[in-house]
């Protein structure tokens, strides 16, 4: 085989970002890179099955790739997209041992009736991470799966890879876990990027890894933009770390709605509206209105008489009573059948927004 001089320097694999606020940009690994960071951000066995729905050029498709090959464990492989039937039955035909799903599509497991009469008997530990793991949901995989399965929820991106993991025994909310041994994270304020912020005060996140990422694809400025010269990168996530350790994500930076001088956390409205029976999937937005973004809210209704009975009415009302004033969703609720999605099964909220103002328009054509 060829000798590499320098593995650190040579390209050895462009995985795509996520793409969920913007064109996806192309995400560089050294040799050195995936040797470092890959191998163990999760523990296989020979004895393994492993089931991930993510494309190879993501970060969670790519990692099941290299972790499943160097543990000599089987992963299973299918061309067709996600379906909750097409999950249930792959984990119960190929007695699937560890299985990753995305927030979103762990939401459409749970609410799938066969999930809680199938026999997993093999599976020992559901992997999840891309975007935030709400308490009613860890409840809800926690009530349909095998009492012996962990869940755990994980935290990175593709420019660091995995960061830190819960231990899957346990939930609080919005908490990742610990970081992992290779990787280190700071809080800093969120308007200068400067100054460091002790346990319990929010700030933008910071992230280093041992060997970074080798910078995105003939993008130098983007490169530059995300990660400065001492090799931290700027998440652009709102978090803390708690006194023993543990690290929490509170929202997306560029998410945050700013109305009337407020800030106003869309994952916040999100698990309120998802406690009302009916609700299947929302998405929460800021859409701008002279100078300010109104929060309004991208519903998915569950299948059946109880999303049948869903009204818009009724959501802002039950928002209306659990929040303060400013945050109510004064955009509107607007029902929809699916959500845009990247392939790796994270909501796209540019295209969400885009989705309200076609519903908006639409409504002012059909009532001039």
């Amino acid at each position: 085989p060829t000798t590499l001089e320098d593995p650190s320097t040579h390209l050895a694999v462009i995985l795509c970002s996520s793409g969920t606020t913007g064109l996806s940009k192309g995400v560089s690994y050294s040799h050195s890179f995936c040797i470092a960071n890959l191998p163990s951000l999760w523990l296989m066995a020979p004895t393994d099955c492993l089931l991930a729905f993510s494309s190879l050029y993501w970060l969670s498709g790519f990692a099941s790739l290299i972790i499943g090959t160097i543990a000599q464990a089987t992963r299973v492989i299918t061309r067709e997209p996600f379906t909750t039937q097409l999950a249930i039955d792959i984990m119960e035909n190929h007695r699937v041992t560890i299985a990753f799903f995305s927030p979103y599509q762990s939401n459409l497991l749970v609410h799938e009736p066969q999930l809680a009469t199938v026999n997993l008997p093999a599976l020992r530990l559901l992997l999840c991470g891309g975007a935030r793991v709400s308490k009613q949901l860890y409840a809800s995989l926690r009530s349909c799966l095998p009492s012996h399965t962990l869940i755990q929820i994980g935290y990175g991106m593709s420019e660091s890879c995995l960061i830190s993991l819960t231990d899957g025994e346990s939930y609080k909310d919005d908490c990742v876990g610990t970081l992992q041994a290779r990787a280190a994270a700071r809080i800093v304020d969120d308007q200068t990027g400067q100054r460091g912020l002790p346990p319990g005060e929010p700030g933008e996140i910071l992230l280093r890894v041992m060997i970074p990422f080798s910078g995105y694809y003939g993008n130098e400025a983007a490169t530059t933009d995300i990660m400065g010269s001492d090799g931290w990168i700027r998440t652009g996530d709102i978090g803390y770390f708690d006194m023993d350790g543990n690290l929490y994500v509170i929202d997306r930076k560029k998410d945050i709605i700013k109305y009337a001088g407020n800030q106003i956390s869309p994952t916040e409205l999100e698990a309120i509206i998802k406690q009302l029976p009916g609700v299947l999937e929302c998405c929460v937005v800021g859409l701008p209105d002279e100078g300010t973004d109104l929060p309004a809210a991208l519903i998915i209704r569950t299948p059946g008489m109880t999303g049948d009975a869903v009204t818009a009415e009724q959501v802002q009302q039950f928002v209306d009573e659990q929040v303060s004033n400013y945050k109510r969703l004064r955009g509107g609720v607007y029902f929809i059948g699916e959500m845009p999605l990247t392939p790796s099964g994270k909501i796209i909220r540019r295209k969400c927004v885009e989705l309200v103002h076609k519903i908006l328009k639409a409504e002012q054509q059909s009532h001039p």
